[in-house]
């Protein structure tokens, strides 16, 4: 490792590490600043006998507009974010993309309906959305898909199977932004989570692809918990090598 990334490495666990202030927008949910235009989204449910549930999302600031990255658990959340960011930011959400088809993704979709916002996720998951009478994404992609929204771009990839058969991942190139949702955990996590609908098998590969594709990126993004580096991909691996896993009936974690 060279002494340039060894010091950009120090810098980032300085960051991480650090007190961030958030925005209490409810009582149940909350923002947190990644960057200046990237907004971590974080909601909660209350689940038993978990008790109340947290589940990261992204706003992506893109100029005057915004793309929102998984709504909150519900339409109410979901409105609530959608009109601070309007009112407080300036920024509309133009787009929304779901990283699969449960609800801690795609619990907000009724609201987005309402409000005549695109919605854009990988064909498995709208057919796998609308299997289970859910609102599906009016608009699909397959395998990867680049966008270009104000002048920033994002890029869409689906790296295989893991937590879910249609888990996608998000990357912000100009600020090595990963989202990586349900199929990266969080260093606190002990488990893998809810695994009944996961291919344990294709999810060390799936989690290869996603290293190998954005070994540059500085925040991770997981769908539960703290963000973090590369290493929460280790440690998810590790997870898996372990298999000390808890099979639950809802898409939750011990973060």
């Amino acid at each position: 490792m060279n002494r340039l990334m060894l010091f950009y490495l120090l810098i980032f666990s300085v960051i991480l590490s650090a007190e961030v202030p958030s925005v209490k927008l409810a009582d149940d949910i909350e923002l947190i600043p990644l960057t200046p235009t990237i907004w971590r989204h974080v909601s909660y449910q209350q689940i038993e006998p978990y008790g109340r549930v947290p589940a990261n999302g992204l706003v992506i600031i893109c100029e005057t507009e915004a793309v929102l990255v998984d709504t909150p658990w519900t339409a109410h959340q979901t409105s609530v974010l959608l009109d601070w960011f309007r009112v407080e930011k300036e920024v509309s959400v133009v787009l929304a993309v779901p990283g699969h088809y449960h609800e801690d993704c795609m619990g907000g979709f009724p609201e987005l309906e309402r409000r005549g916002i695109t919605t854009l996720g990988s064909s498995l998951t709208a057919k796998l959305a609308a299997g289970y009478g859910l609102n599906p994404p009016r608009q699909v992609f397959s395998g990867s898909k680049k966008l270009t929204v104000g002048h920033r771009e994002l890029e869409l990839f689906f790296p295989g199977a893991g937590h879910t058969l249609d888990n996608i991942v998000v990357w912000v190139p100009d600020e090595q932004v990963l989202f990586g949702g349900c199929i990266i955990k969080s260093l606190h996590s002990k488990d893998l989570g809810y695994i009944d609908e996961s291919d344990l098998n294709a999810w060390p590969e799936t989690l290869m692809r996603i290293k190998n594709r954005y070994s540059n990126a500085t925040i991770i993004v997981p769908g539960h918990g703290a963000p973090g580096g590369v290493n929460l991909i280790d440690h998810t691996l590790s997870l898996l090598g372990k298999n000390r896993c808890s099979p639950k009936k809802n898409d939750t974690q011990n973060d």
